[in-house]
C-alpha cells in the first residue's frame, strides 16, 4: 500500500485515524488532508512525540490498514 492510496481515501479513513490518534480533532484532521508529513507534524504537536517516533507511529498504523476492500469513492464501487 502506498501513501497515495491513503491520501485518496483520507476522508473515508477518518474514523480509523481518530481511533488510532485520538488527540487529532476534526480541524486537525481536515488540515492534514491526507498528507503524510502533515500527519507526522500533527503527532509531534498533539502528542509531543519526537519526529522519529511520530514517523514510526504512522508507519505502524499504515502497516495495519487494509484498504483492499474499500473503494476510493462511491463511483469506484459500482
Amino acid at each position: 500500500m502506498t501513501w497515495d492510496d491513503i491520501a485518496a481515501r483520507w476522508r473515508q479513513l477518518k474514523g480509523q485515524v481518530k481511533t488510532e490518534f485520538g488527540k487529532l480533532d476534526d480541524d486537525t484532521f481536515d488540515a492534514i488532508g491526507g498528507d503524510r508529513e502533515r500527519l507526522v507534524a500533527a503527532l509531534e504537536e498533539k502528542y509531543g512525540y519526537p519526529k522519529d517516533h511520530a514517523v514510526q507511529r504512522v508507519e505502524s498504523w499504515v502497516s495495519r490498514l487494509d484498504l483492499r476492500s474499500r473503494p476510493v469513492s462511491a463511483n469506484a464501487a459500482t
